[in-house]
């Protein structure tokens, strides 16, 4: 397996890990901007690993329960996947090929609750059936940090365009 990679290689996923996570309720634990910025100028150069450890650090000294802070690695065709398993509602999985955005995957209940972002296009699970709740909270929440990242202009949003290929199949 290919070793960790650094801040720096990660720093876009990271970047927009941060927006998600400021965009939740409650937040995810992080410092405030300006601390946040210092420190990522501080780690730009060692593992994201060790980057992730002093937030860590910084959440629990304070008292905050334990932050559902992503991991990073190296893919084999050189780019970066950072996953966020505990991120909630949803956990996510974003992959960044020369420091751009690759894909994104959010994933729900079930396969049905599902999406996959590319750069300008839309994947959802199944379209069996349109899980409404979860296309309005990943609207609400990932939507206005996640499909402009990946160049996509949506504005009836995710829901909409799943109802979009609805009615456009009927």
């Amino acid at each position: 397996m290919a070793e960790e990679p650094l801040l720096a290689e990660a720093l876009p996923g990271w970047r927009l890990f941060r927006e998600l996570a400021w965009r939740v309720r409650p937040p995810v634990p992080l410092p405030p901007l300006g601390e946040l910025s210092r420190l990522e100028e501080a780690y730009a150069s060692r593992p994201f690993g060790e980057f992730v450890q002093a937030l860590r650090g910084w959440a629990l000294a304070r008292g905050h329960t334990e932050p559902p802070l992503p991991v990073a690695r190296r893919r084999a065709n050189g780019g970066v996947v950072l996953e966020a398993k505990a991120f909630r509602p949803y956990p996510f999985v974003l992959g960044l090929r020369e420091g751009r955005p690759a894909f994104f995957l959010v994933h729900g209940r079930t396969r049905r609750h599902s999406l996959w972002l590319t750069p300008g296009r839309v994947r959802y699970g199944r379209t069996k059936g349109v899980p409404v709740p979860f296309l309005s909270r990943v609207d609400g929440i990932y939507g206005p940090v996640v499909l402009p990242a990946y160049g996509l202009s949506l504005p009836g949003g995710l829901l909409g365009e799943v109802m979009g290929r609805l009615w456009a199949g009927a």
